[in-house]
């Protein structure tokens, strides 16, 4: 059964279904992937200083983005930003 990630619809899937296996559709994994990065983004952002966050403001698009996809210019800003960010 697939369906979204909404708990009343699992627990229904579950009482009327229970044999059922269930998967989630690919919309709302994604969705909470890119929740979860932007999260971990915004943390990074406030935890590094001013040049670091100069460093990442406007970058969401490009870090969602296949690295395959990526060329040229905006190939050399992500390994910026992910030099910049390295933990140590």
């Amino acid at each position: 059964m697939c369906t979204d990630m909404h708990r009343p619809y699992l627990n229904a899937v579950g009482t009327v279904l229970s044999k059922a296996e269930i998967v989630f559709d690919k919309f709302h994994v994604r969705q909470h992937a890119s929740a979860a990065l932007d999260d971990v983004r915004r943390q990074e952002f406030f935890r590094a200083g001013a040049v670091m966050r100069e460093h990442g403001r406007g970058k969401r698009w490009l870090l969602l983005r296949r690295w395959k996809t990526v060329h040229g210019s905006k190939r050399r800003e992500l390994q910026t930003l992910f030099a910049a960010n390295r933990r140590r």
